[in-house]
């Protein structure tokens, strides 16, 4: 094309440059340009650079003014067309002129190129809906192979290695025109992106019910966790509060009131196990076995180290313990075991005795030994059975029976585990100090638990004994009881809603990294204290 005259006016010059920027649509850069091809193999760079002065030097000269003004209004309605909207039928635009395959109307005063230069701005479905429709002309140059080369480049290819194999595919397929191949990478593109919402979809749908999950696991966690030991003080400190009330002439009750708030727990205590034997019966389901495998408490474990019906009789021979001993105590038995002394305090001990003993014949049959279960046997059961048996002596048979030797089978243990646990304080927060945060983690709840629950638990039972041998008095053991359950009250209302405000994730399944040192290979956490041997026995 021929470049403008020289003999043209700067004003002039200045004027065609203002309307021929008005052909610039109000993009960035072309596609072309972004993409980076203007010296792609398809012939793209003689469109040239986008800026008005250059598009001024390639339009024809025998153009007017007017002519260039109305031309670049068409033009620029043209571009800011909708994908799909009729051409425009005003001004002039398309006429019936148009049997040869030219542009007509205003457009027809301008180059090809230029044409081409505005439909370089334009995105696929304006160039195939809105640009196509115009005229005869305007089709022909909006399917130039050069555009939809472009296109192809622009949509279909973001890095370099997927510019080469676009490249390569539609030099492959050259028998095609390339508006074609946009159309079938298009709906190619259009396949994947419908496979991967879908995929996404089902990723979303399966996240969703693993949040709903989640939060059910967590609720349920926390009825069975920390709701159960809140419940648990709770009642323990109000029916000893109403017994020491009692006691005092304060209140006029039975002990059946007394014992209310312990029933009420045992009733909450049934209503935990039958959530648990749901589980458990489920546990092989789909939908079952993710609750049931991070399911925590004591119940579940009691399941676990014996069986659904095991667990079941136990857990109601435990709660059987409540009303047998306000029966007891009211006197309220068949008058023949009331007025016979070994049988009068016979039934609340007859409960604890088969509850024990079908625990102990679950644990040989299935044949648990496990640290935790022989530590739990040790320090727990064998004291607590070896103190009921002789309590009832000392109640029915033998009545000279020492307090001393009653106590023993509680104090004894209970003390040994109080040095024990000392020792195990002392020695975390020796490993702590030396830079082990886990260490010192650990010691910090054990030394808890040492003054919340072993050292009251002894000086509990101390204080009893001293109570039954006359040295203590009934308001001396009562109120530093009810002190203690007080605390332990508020500490389990304090968990409750620390566990509510947490967000619940799987990771907080593991409360604390130091109880998962023994998937190390360890069988107890003190075996941790003790130094490698290197290979020396």
């Amino acid at each position: 094309h021929a470049s403008p005259h020289s003999s043209m006016s700067p004003a002039a010059q200045e004027h065609q440059a203002t309307l021929s920027a008005q052909l610039v649509i109000p993009h960035p850069a072309p596609r072309y340009r972004r993409a980076g091809l203007t010296a792609s193999p398809h012939g793209l760079s003689l469109l040239g650079s986008p800026r008005p002065q250059h598009l001024a030097r390639s339009l024809p000269q025998n153009i007017s003014n007017a002519q260039l003004a109305a031309a670049a209004a068409a033009a620029n309605s043209l571009s800011q067309m909708p994908f799909g909207a009729p051409p425009p039928q005003t001004q002039g635009l398309v006429t019936a002129e148009n049997s040869r395959g030219k542009v007509s109307g205003r457009l027809s005063k301008l180059h090809d190129d230029c044409l081409l230069r505005v439909f370089s701005y334009l995105e696929a479905p304006e160039l195939a809906g809105s640009t196509a429709p115009v005229c005869r002309g305007a089709l022909a140059l909006a399917t130039d192979p050069r555009l939809w080369a472009a296109l192809l480049y622009f949509d279909f290819s973001i890095s370099l290695s997927q510019r080469l194999s676009l490249s390569s595919w539609i030099d492959l397929h050259e028998e095609f025109h390339p508006r074609q191949l946009y159309v079938f990478k298009h709906q190619e593109q259009t396949l994947c992106l419908e496979a991967a919402q879908n995929d996404l979809q089902q990723r979303l749908d399966y996240t969703r019910e693993q949040e709903k999950n989640q939060r059910r696991l967590k609720n349920i966690n926390l009825i069975q966790v920390r709701v159960l030991h809140l419940c648990c003080c709770t009642s323990a400190w109000a029916s000893t509060l109403l017994f020491w009330l009692k006691n005092r002439g304060t209140l006029d009750i039975n002990y059946h009131v007394v014992m209310i708030p312990v029933m009420l727990f045992s009733v909450f205590l049934i209503a935990c196990l039958i959530t648990v034997l749901k589980l458990y019966r489920m546990r092989n389901a789909a939908g079952v076995s993710f609750f049931w495998h991070r399911l925590r408490g004591c119940v579940r474990w009691l399941v676990l180290y014996t069986s659904a019906a095991e667990a079941t009789l136990v857990i109601i021979l435990a709660t059987l313990l409540v009303p047998m001993t306000s029966l007891t105590l009211e006197k309220q038995l068949p008058q023949a075991m009331v007025d016979n002394a070994r049988t009068r305090y016979l039934a609340p001990f007859v409960t604890i005795w088969l509850a024990w003993l079908v625990a102990l014949i679950s644990a040989i049959r299935r044949k648990v030994f496990t640290l935790g279960c022989i530590s739990s046997f040790l320090l727990l059961w064998l004291p607590v059975m070896a103190f009921t048996i002789l309590l009832y002596l000392k109640l029915s048979v033998c009545k000279d029976l020492s307090l001393y030797a009653v106590a023993a089978p509680t104090v004894i243990p209970s003390s040994l585990l109080l040095i024990f646990v000392s020792f195990l304080v002392a020695a975390s927060l020796w490993l702590g100090f030396r830079g082990n945060r886990d260490w010192t983690e650990y010691a910090a709840y054990t030394l808890v638990t040492l003054f919340t629950v072993l050292l009251p638990g002894l000086l509990l039972q101390i204080g009893i004994t001293l109570h039954n041998m006359g040295k203590l008095s009934i308001d001396g053991l009562l109120i530093p009881t009810i002190v203690w359950l007080t605390i332990l009250s508020i500490f389990g209302l304090i968990q409750v809603v620390v566990a509510c405000r947490q967000p619940f994730t799987l990771e907080t399944l593991n409360v604390n990294a130091w109880r998962n040192m023994v998937d190390v290979g360890h069988n107890s956490d003190t075996e941790l204290l003790i130094s490698p041997s290197n290979g020396v026995v």
